[in-house]
């Protein structure tokens, strides 16, 4: 496939870093006894490492050819300073490492040189990665459940999120303000949720909202949405406030009430969540845990477990961190096909830095992953946020069971 492109005699913008059109391409010449050359080259994040022991070569098995374009014959003045820094996505680990993409530009200051590079791709690619884990997570920001089957809902897996510690005034407590939380355990049991926490009696509640038909009613709040909720009780509201140390009280996410997930990010497709900071569901691929985790291996920190990312879908068999690309997951399941689409990337709070098990960041590591992380996860898209992870809306399927061991269909599509 061969890609031509020319050089604008105006300075760039970052906002106009956009594909180029493919006029026909000019001859090579040269202009007095200074030259201004772009070089359109295939991309070196396509070339395999210096230590593979192969050779780079084109979609054609040809060892791959660098062009020269003289700016001056074609018509272009030298360009100004080119914007620096790399355009979202551009140089991350695993699928954009690997994979060209559909006609983008990519600007870079090289001397009295403007460098660029075009790369391009035939179109989505589809994967078959694997379920590998499924995790519920019953009260908000509390601990999770490890299942092998869980029922899919339109608002999510069951069960997740139905519950939310609150403050008196039902502003949703959780662990960045409260990171305790953590070592709330829950179970889930025939007719009632068991909660557990250290030095404290159990707890149950009942699973079914209609047993709380009678109870008080509770405006609940989830950063800027207001539900409606039930109120779990005065004996829930004691338990939750001596754990904490500060009144609190448990709600859970009323039956009849409707939380709409943003329309930014859905479009015509109307999705519902619970409790859930924005989307029903949360998929992370196993493998962008394991490149982080070697990451933080060679700094001698300590290799970090996914409950730190609170995920409801792992997957295995991805590249690392090839779910950023997934636009839709599709399963068939005994009972009827599911589609999930992966809609946003997560952004991620400092809940990662606690550890589980203790309720507390790592001693020796306490900014840890988020340090290795910012090195090569912050996305221009969102302000330089940390994201991993991507969000995901019920599109078909409710009622249908997701499975350990279940095989997924995944389009993905790379795009900056």
């Amino acid at each position: 496939m061969r890609v031509e492109a020319t050089v604008t005699p105006t300075a760039i913008r970052a906002a106009e870093w956009r594909a180029l059109p493919a006029p026909p391409r000019p001859r090579a010449a040269r202009s007095g006894s200074r030259r201004h050359r772009a070089r359109i080259r295939r991309d070196p994040l396509d070339a395999p490492a210096p230590d593979s022991g192969k050779t780079a070569r084109g979609d054609d098995g040809e060892r791959p050819r660098e062009r020269e374009i003289d700016c001056a014959s074609a018509g272009a003045a030298p360009v100004g300073p080119m914007p620096t820094g790399r355009r979202p996505g551009v140089g991350l680990v695993g699928a954009l490492g690997r994979r060209r993409l559909r006609a983008r530009t990519i600007w870079q200051n090289h001397g009295s040189a403007a460098v660029f590079l075009i790369r391009t791709d035939p179109g989505p690619k589809r994967a078959m990665p694997v379920i590998s884990e499924l995790f519920v997570y019953p009260i908000k920001s509390c601990a999770g459940i490890a299942t092998v089957r869980a029922q899919l809902l339109v608002t999510g897996l069951e069960y997740d999120r139905n519950w939310m510690v609150t403050d008196p005034a039902g502003a949703m407590i959780t662990q960045r303000t409260h990171p305790r939380l953590a070592l709330v355990r829950t179970a889930i049991g025939e007719r009632e949720l068991v909660v557990n926490a250290p030095g404290m009696p159990e707890l149950r509640t009942p699973l079914a909202a209609t047993a709380l038909a009678g109870a008080e009613p509770l405006a609940a709040t989830v950063w800027r949405d207001t539900v409606s909720a039930l109120d779990a009780g005065a004996h829930a509201a004691r338990w939750f406030s001596d754990f904490l140390g500060s009144p609190a009280r448990l709600a859970r996410f009323a039956p009849d009430a409707r939380r709409v997930v943003g329309a930014k990010w859905t479009g015509a497709f109307t999705s519902y969540a619970q409790f859930a900071d924005g989307f029903p569901i949360l998929v992370v691929g196993q493998s962008s845990l394991d490149d982080l985790n070697a990451r933080l291996r060679r700094k001698g920190a300590s290799a970090v477990p996914m409950n730190r990312f609170r995920p409801n879908v792992v997957l295995a068999g991805l590249d690392a961190y090839e779910e950023d690309y997934v636009d839709y997951l599709d399963v068939q399941t005994d009972n009827g096909g599911v589609r999930l689409s992966l809609v946003k990337l997560c952004t991620r709070c400092p809940v990662p830095t606690i550890d589980q098990r203790t309720g507390a960041p790592d001693p020796a590591w306490p900014n840890e992953p988020t340090d290795t992380m910012s090195a090569y996860r912050g996305s221009q898209q969102f302000g330089g946020a940390l994201t991993f992870g991507k969000n995901a809306i019920v599109v078909n399927g409710e009622g249908a069971f997701l499975e350990v061991g279940q095989s997924a269909d995944a389009e993905i599509a790379f795009r900056d």
